[in-house]
């Protein structure tokens, strides 16, 4: 079957039809399944979806979200896909990166972005979780430690999102960002986040099976110390000196002062992410052999999130202030590639477009569908989709 991936503002569309009783969400329904397409959605409508203040308004999006049904999601189709550690898309597309270094056939990349199959029950399972405040919770903490970071960057001098070199982030901390109130804030996100996993319990929802008490522990400690690490030493190096500590560069070094931030932590993450993927897939891995080859994965090897992130900087080169729902929109992107249909809002198009003209050389293009701008009514999404529907 062929995916169709919406923007989250399109879920919405569907939610307020089926609130005001139209017909256009069956209509949408329909023409899913008769034309052999199925629904995907990946991590970020779910994170998205829990920002909701209102339970109704969750409700009705499941409700939705159930007359679509079957979905397709990014969620590990087994124990074995959750052990090794391909717990993502970002996962898998590493995996596939790590077996075309090594000159194996890779699977297709159609097949490693969506494997879990949602039927009607496990989408209402899914809304029911959701309606418990601790677990909604888990999914803020990310929201609120990057709308911490957009504060510290928008009060970088010159100011604004385009500031995107190391060589720009403050050497303390800035007005209005005190050190004790972000520590505070980190501390109590994650106990609330962690109380939530530990509460979590697994006999009451199919789909969150594999949060096992025994696991929690683990998840509370690498959360303290990614959180604690970072802050603290934003407090005891300044933004510029913990970044630089963080990514393990030197801040004293003026050709790594003049990179991009967000180029030296995406690579950096990138590393990190290859080094624990290879210790889950092969735990007796010899270490200097995994840190050879996680130097030879680079960004580009990655086509989600190599497009995620340059399209993140599109964003920030052509607008006056980081946003933390900027990271939604380019988080959707990384599953660009692993569909057929993608819809997205006229301005993330835009920007998508942008970076294939500042990056022809990608060799992931020709594979790569376009995102297919819509105007934000439903009738213009379902127009939108019978016409390229029909092109396929």
């Amino acid at each position: 079957m062929r995916l169709v991936y919406l923007d989250s503002s399109h879920l919405v569309l569907l939610e307020k039809a089926l609130k005001a009783g139209a017909s256009d969400s069956e209509r949408f329904a329909q023409r899913l399944r008769t034309g052999d397409f199925i629904l995907a959605l990946g991590f970020p409508h779910f994170a998205e979806m829990a920002r909701s203040e209102f339970a109704e308004s969750r409700g009705l999006r499941f409700e939705a979200l159930k007359r679509l049904a079957p979905i397709r999601c990014d969620l590990p189709m087994n124990e074995a896909m959750l052990k090794a550690g391909l717990v993502n898309v970002q996962a898998r597309e590493i995996f596939v990166a790590i077996l075309r270094n090594g000159n194996r056939e890779p699977p297709a990349l159609s097949d490693l972005g969506f494997p879990r199959i949602l039927d009607e029950r496990d989408v209402e399972e899914l809304g029911q979780t959701f309606e418990r405040d601790d677990l909604r919770q888990a999914f803020l903490t990310v929201e609120a430690v990057v709308s911490t970071w957009c504060r510290i960057v928008n009060q970088s001098p010159p100011g604004g999102a385009a500031v995107t070199k190391l060589r720009d982030l403050p050497g303390t901390l800035p007005a209005g960002v005190g050190a004790e109130d972000v520590l505070q804030n980190i501390d109590g996100l994650t106990d609330r986040s962690l109380r939530a996993l530990n509460e979590a319990d697994p006999e009451q929802n199919e789909l969150f099976e594999r949060i096992a008490p025994g696991e929690s522990e683990t998840i509370r400690q690498e959360a303290r110390a990614g959180l604690d690490e970072l802050f603290r030493e934003m407090v005891a190096l300044g933004p510029r000196g913990a970044m630089a500590e963080k990514l393990r560069v030197d801040a004293s070094d003026k050709a790594v002062l003049r990179q991009s931030v967000e180029e030296l932590q995406a690579r950096s993450a990138l590393k990190e992410h290859v080094l624990r993927l290879l210790a889950q897939l092969c735990p007796t891995v010899d270490t200097t052999f995994a840190h050879w080859l996680a130097g030879q994965i680079q960004l580009e090897d990655c086509p989600g999130r190599w497009l995620s992130f340059q399209v993140g900087q599109e964003i920030r080169r052509a607008e006056s202030s980081a946003k933390a729902g900027n990271e939604y929109d380019v988080w959707h992107l990384t599953y660009l590639p692993y569909v057929d249909l993608f819809f997205a809002d006229k301005r993330i198009a835009r920007y998508t477009e942008q970076v294939r003209q500042r990056h022809p050389e990608f060799r992931f293009w020709p594979q790569l569908s376009r995102p297919i701008a819509v105007e934000q009514s439903l009738d213009a999404l379902i127009s939108a989709f019978e016409r390229e529907s029909d092109t396929l």
